[in-house]
């Protein structure tokens, strides 16, 4: 969503054009951007939230926007805004027990900017797999697999079938701004939730 709307009409444009290169001019423009986005903030509940604050009614911001940000600015700072939000359950599974680094799949994870973001956000290492874009695909195939008897478990279908991991450590740099940035991000959503269901009231006719 953040790429095709916020991205420029021409970025990726050339002669191979299609989704790939406007997601390889993208990360090559936010690459640029620093630590904090330049202090733009974004919250990235678009349809509500679930995990953690199970409000419906929340909706996604860009807090701080000033006209010196670019579109770049702002496409780092939705990715610095979903690893916050990741950061917020993290902080959740952490106080059952000690978590030394998180795995992580999906396609944004082919992203090594994104990689950094959300290693520096968690403030913990992050291992991705080399198959992370077909995460879901590979544990169907490993379900499949151990239904038809050609896998003993789970454990043992992932150790025929994952591939290399990729390891990322957090940014000392970039752990220090997010600690702040997190705070931000989080105290934003405590002055703002009584406003929601006025907002809402703004999309009907009165």
């Amino acid at each position: 969503y953040a790429a095709k709307e916020l991205a420029d009409a021409d970025t990726g444009s050339g002669e191979n054009g299609g989704a790939g290169s406007l997601y390889a001019a993208i990360e090559n423009e936010i690459r640029k951007v620093p630590w904090g986005s330049n202090g733009l903030i974004f919250h990235p509940y678009l349809m509500g939230e679930r995990s953690q604050l199970c409000d419906k009614s929340v909706r996604g911001l860009f807090f701080g926007l000033e006209i010196g940000h670019s579109r770049f600015d702002m496409l780092h700072a939705v990715m610095e805004g979903i690893s916050y939000g990741l950061r917020s359950i993290a902080d959740v599974l952490e106080q059952t027990a000690p978590i030394d680094r998180y795995m992580v799949i999906g396609g944004g994870m082919r992203s090594a900017a994104w990689r950094s973001v959300l290693s520096a956000a968690l403030a913990k290492p992050i291992a991705v797999p080399a198959q992370t874009g077909e995460a879901t695909s590979l544990g169907a195939a490993m379900s499949a697999g151990i239904a038809a008897g050609w896998y003993a478990d789970y454990a043992d279908a992932a150790s025929k079938l994952r591939r290399e991991m990729r390891v990322v450590l957090p940014d000392a740099e970039g752990r220090a701004v997010y600690a702040e940035g997190y705070r931000v991000f989080r105290s934003l959503y405590g002055r703002l939730k009584d406003e929601y269901e006025r907002l809402e009231r703004l999309k009907r006719p009165i």
